[in-house]
């Protein structure tokens, strides 16, 4: 069950960097 943690952090890092890239 702990082995989608990584995956959901990645997506959720990826997600703020989209979000500061768009406010650029």
């Amino acid at each position: 069950m702990e082995m989608g943690n990584d995956l959901v952090s990645i997506i959720d890092i990826c997600f703020k960097a989209i979000g500061l890239a768009d406010r650029l």
